[in-house]
């Protein structure tokens, strides 16, 4: 007879000799299935008593948050109450993403060292980008694909270049 058991993590395993398949179903997690019965590297995996995965980006590791309540879907994204380099260190550890965070995506009202910086920062062109970049980030970070930040920039930049050439001769 097959039955079907539906466990939250810890928890005790039936005998594994009775398992078919595991499979790992999680908001946090990436997917994963081991076939038991069916291939003989599954089974090894399930003796070792091991299941290595991946986190998705956006969500914090199990000890930090075990209910799953402090994922980036969760939280204001950069808040007042929450920085951004403050919540992001928490979801991503790539150090271009980080680097991208603090650089283009500051707020236009954030502290610069110097006047001459605070007029580039205040500019309508600079709060359009750093909105921009703000946007992106949520949006790459949230669809795991972090790995599109350039492209995106490269886009907007070439649109903005297309954009002022049209003006430049007179078009609209």
């Amino acid at each position: 007879e097959r039955r079907e058991l539906l466990l939250s993590t810890p928890c005790q395993l039936p005998p594994r000799n009775s398992i078919e398949s595991l499979t790992l179903a999680s908001p946090r997690y990436w997917g994963r299935s081991l076939l038991v019965r069916r291939r003989p590297d599954h089974a090894a995996a399930l003796r070792q008593r091991v299941l290595w995965v991946k986190r998705k980006t956006g969500h914090l590791p199990y000890k930090q948050d075990a209910h799953g309540l402090s994922s980036i879907f969760c939280r204001p994204f950069g808040s007042a109450a929450a920085p951004r380099e403050t919540s992001l260190s928490h979801f991503c550890s790539e150090p271009a993403i980080r680097a991208f965070a603090q650089h283009l995506c500051r707020r236009a009202a954030a502290p610069a060292a110097t006047p001459a910086a605070t007029a580039l920062t205040a500019s309508p062109d600079a709060v359009e980008l750093h909105t921009f970049c703000d946007r992106l980030l949520y949006e790459c970070l949230t669809q795991e694909k972090p790995d599109l930040v350039p492209a995106y920039l490269l886009l907007y930049h070439t649109a903005l270049r297309l954009q002022r050439n049209r003006c430049a001769v007179g078009m609209r």
